[in-house]
């Protein structure tokens, strides 16, 4: 048998994101355990009650409405993700590249994977247990004990482990909108830098050349600020700016 050839597959094995499942130092997993032992209570009491037989059936209807909603869950999980990955530029890649934090993100990246793929997993089993219930078996109390807890256990980690979703995609936005801010500060850096060679140039040409010229270069600067295609408030400062360097 062949190895599964995904790259995405791969990487929840070498980051080990699978761990997530039965992380129980995590909260969705800790609250999963207690949802999922008091369903069992609330099965074994329906089942001596009304027999087994019967709370299966009514177990496996309300399944089929959560098969249901996770389909569109997973639809609407993968617009999210698509909306998420286009918000982040090349270039904030590139940066996270450079300053080898690139397995911070891939592990984000890789939560919304394993949500698919557990919810894709539920959906397969509540079709499968859909067409087995009409099967004329009697029902064994302990099976189906077991599958009651796995399947609890998932759902409600798949409903507290969308709200830790939410709290890596604040993650991915503070991640993606720090090294912006670290790209504008090195821009504004190289801004200034240019003010520099500007003033250097400035100095060096207009101190040794006849009145003539640098009225010249003062009325150029002025056509500049005056044709430039900004606010009238921020040519008034320009001018403003202009005023006080060449005093008129």
């Amino acid at each position: 048998m062949k190895k599964v050839k995904d790259s995405s597959y791969k990487k929840l094995f070498e980051l080990e994101k699978y761990k997530d499942l039965y992380d129980f130092s995590s909260l969705e997993c800790r609250i999963a355990v207690i949802g999922m032992i008091l369903l069992d209570i609330v099965f074994a009491v329906c089942s001596f009650s009304v027999g087994v037989d019967e709370t299966v059936i009514k177990a496996v209807s309300l399944l089929d409405d959560i098969g249901i909603a996770l389909i569109g869950y997973i639809g609407f999980t993968v617009s999210a993700l698509a909306i998420l990955t286009g918000a982040i530029s090349s270039k904030v890649v590139n940066i996270i590249k450079t300053r080898n934090k690139m397995v911070v993100l891939e592990r984000i990246l890789l939560s919304f994977y394993l949500m698919g793929i557990v919810c894709a997993a539920v959906v397969l089993v509540a079709l499968i247990l859909h067409f087995i219930v009409e099967i004329p078996v009697a029902s064994i109390f302990i099976i189906n004990l077991i599958g009651i807890s796995i399947l609890s256990y998932l759902i409600i980690f798949i409903l507290f482990y969308s709200v830790k979703l939410i709290g890596n995609c604040l993650e991915l936005f503070y991640i993606v909108n720090g090294y912006e801010l670290l790209d504008e500060e090195k821009t504004d850096y190289k801004a200034i830098y240019n003010n520099y060679r500007i003033t250097a140039i400035e100095k060096v040409n207009l101190s040794n050349t006849s009145i003539e010229k640098v009225n010249e270069y003062k009325e150029v600067v002025k056509q500049l600020i005056e044709t430039d295609n900004r606010s009238e408030e921020e040519i008034k400062v320009l001018l403003e700016m202009h005023k006080s360097q060449f005093g008129d």
